[in-house]
């Protein structure tokens, strides 16, 4: 194995890395959002105001666009792929 080889194989370890924690920071906005969504609802149901409830609706509208921007699988062709089964959305009435 030669010094490329050792260095192909380095990048692909640092590419799984990356990726690992890409899907964990993706899980992570997923358990925001959809606590965000449960204590949006339930302030609504119960009457309860949230205090600039419209910037945290952007700030996380702001979160969920760059998750989607980011790649988040390697495919063995050496392309990356974003894969919108998490597409996250949040109810703003």
């Amino acid at each position: 194995m030669n010094s490329s080889d050792h260095m192909k194989i380095a990048a692909f370890q640092e590419l799984k890395e990356a990726l690992q924690v890409k899907r964990v920071n993706d899980e992570l906005l997923e358990f925001l959002a959809a606590s965000l969504r449960w204590i949006l609802q339930y302030c609504k149901r119960n009457d309860i105001p949230i205090p600039e409830k419209g910037k945290i609706m952007e700030l996380m509208d702001r979160a969920i666009e760059i998750e989607k921007k980011l790649p988040s699988q390697y495919i063995s062709d050496g392309s990356y792929h974003h894969d919108d089964k998490n597409d996250t959305k949040i109810d703003k009435t």
